[in-house]
């Protein structure tokens, strides 16, 4: 069973169904859309370790495709592709050794409340950073990780390098904040982009100050999507990936929501007044400067506003 191996463990299984329900009924994750991953703590992880087996040999990074040969779930394919150990090796190494709860592929996030043990695997990242060995989900269900695991990983990794003492990552599909990017005054531009959602309300301005950055579309999986995202997830705690969903890192799963609940909601408000231009009107510059001196935001924004 994976509950009731660690307290910590229990707690983020719990709060994965309870938030998967959540984004379940906001419509943010339709079907089996979206991911999620937590590296877990080290007395956790120690008692993970002690807890499961490696179920497999070590799944190399760059053999990342040959998943699809160990899947028992009752599909027959996976669509993330292998890539080479210098683009990942040393972004990754700062999770040498750690261990992350992630979804399946193909998980249902609003189904974890329900079944937990069916639509979460648990992975341990090799010494050196080139691949992973599974723990938990393959030898009980056929499971196997996320098609984004290595975007994962790298988000990971990312937000551990910054100094945060927990990492936690997040893949949705919310409608509003798609649609904006590909709205025709957009066009998938980075600065229309945080220009109109970032001129919209205050909320997005106080929790996402470093901007969303935007990566051109390539496929869920593909070796082109994560090549293109590093430098995005890197310099940005929320990535939009165009005519697909967005990517998000935090400190908790929960802090995820919250950024992707705020800027959704600045997206509602930018497509009313993309769609409507007389009608509605959003900050003005000066109300921005008012923010960014107040709070202690990010100025970059300004920049952006003209």
């Amino acid at each position: 069973m994976l509950t009731g191996v660690h307290e910590e463990l229990d707690e983020h299984i719990r709060n994965l169904g309870y938030f998967g329900e959540h984004l379940g009924l906001t419509g943010l994750i339709p079907a089996n859309g979206g991911d999620i991953s937590i590296l877990l703590g080290e007395e956790a992880a120690e008692a993970v370790l002690r807890g499961f087996k490696p179920q497999s040999e070590l799944i190399l990074f760059r053999r990342l495709s040959e998943l699809v040969h160990i899947r028992r779930d009752g599909r027959t394919h996976y669509n993330a592709e292998s890539v080479p150990e210098e683009i990942t090796q040393d972004l990754i190494r700062p999770l040498a050794g750690r261990v992350v709860v992630i979804t399946a592929t193909g998980a249902k996030l609003w189904d974890i409340a329900r079944h937990p043990e069916r639509r979460l695997c648990v992975l341990e990242v090799n010494p050196d950073g080139r691949g992973f060995h599974l723990l938990y989900g393959n030898r009980e269900y056929g499971l196997i990780p996320s098609i984004e695991t290595l975007s994962h990983l790298v988000a990971l990794a990312t937000t551990l390098k910054e100094g945060a003492g927990s990492a936690s990552a997040f893949h949705a599909h919310p409608p509003a904040l798609v649609a904006v990017d590909a709205h025709m005054s957009v066009r998938g531009s980075y600065e229309e982009l945080n220009k109109i959602l970032f001129s919209q309300k205050e909320g997005v301005l106080t929790n996402l100050s470093d901007l969303v950055g935007v990566v051109p579309y390539e496929p869920s999986g593909s070796k082109a999507l994560l090549e293109k995202s590093i430098e995005s997830i890197q310099q940005h705690r929320f990535t939009l990936w165009e005519r697909h969903g967005v990517f998000i890192r935090e400190r908790s799963f929960e802090r995820c929501i919250d950024l992707l609940e705020y800027a959704e909601d600045a997206a509602k408000a930018a497509l009313r007044a993309l769609l409507n231009p007389e009608a509605f009107l959003g900050l003005t510059r000066q109300d921005v400067e008012r923010a960014v001196q107040l709070y202690n935001i990010n100025p970059r924004i300004l920049d952006l506003l003209g």
